[in-house]
């Protein structure tokens, strides 16, 4: 990734202003964010769950799917509603769902990383993206979708760290108060690592003409 060069890819032939570009953009990852939720991209990573663990990241998984879609069919609706001759981007964003047809998601942890990874690029995309947007209704969309993004990184930054400390038993919702008190220390800090956001490398923050209609 270190070389990559795909996020300042110039804006020629992509469709429409800038800010039908970053709608776009934004379509193409959610996108990819539906797929990598999809029932048979993490079938195999869960079946190295049993359990609570199993029955939690089953619902996790599911409900980030739906949210997703959501998110997509918004992003596709604001696009026509800030340009009515503008395409909807249907396609995912070429580069990460290069990165998902390469990943190998066979074990819990390596799901949860990748979930992890195309999460933080959806929250660093929009983050960037509300500083670019000049149709208010369109940032108030990307704000409000970054905001359920930064959740979902949270939770997968918190179930990534029980994984590595192979505390798969705090992995459930609710969680009583007598395990509560056991949780390791290290995993405390996991979901919020430093006091600000710490914003991914270029590669991984999507342009906005990277995920255009074309």
């Amino acid at each position: 990734m270190a070389g990559a060069t795909w996020a300042r890819a110039p804006a020629a032939h992509a469709d429409g202003t800038l800010d039908v570009q970053i709608l776009q953009t934004a379509s193409a990852l959610e996108a990819v964010a539906v797929a990598t939720y999809g029932e048979s991209t993490t079938a195999r990573g869960l079946a190295g769950l049993a359990g609570p663990a199993l029955s939690t990241m089953r619902t996790f998984v599911a409900d980030s799917r739906r949210q997703h879609t959501a998110h997509l069919q918004a992003f596709q609706a604001r696009t026509t509603a800030v340009d009515p001759s503008a395409k909807v981007q249907d396609a995912p964003h070429p580069t990460f769902q290069a990165l998902l047809a390469g990943a190998d998601l066979a074990t819990p942890a390596a799901l949860v990383d990748f979930a992890g990874l195309v999460e933080q690029a959806t929250v660093d995309t929009y983050l960037r993206d509300l500083t670019q947007l000049t149709d208010a209704p369109s940032k108030a969309l990307v704000a409000a979708v970054m905001a359920v993004a930064g959740q979902r990184l949270a939770v997968l930054r918190t179930v990534k760290a029980l994984l590595a400390a192979g505390a798969t038993q705090f992995v459930q919702v609710p969680l009583s108060l007598a395990l509560l008190s056991g949780v390791p220390q290290a995993v405390v800090p996991a979901a919020f690592p430093a006091s600000l956001h710490a914003v991914g490398p270029p590669e991984r923050i999507a342009e906005p003409a990277s995920g255009a209609v074309r």
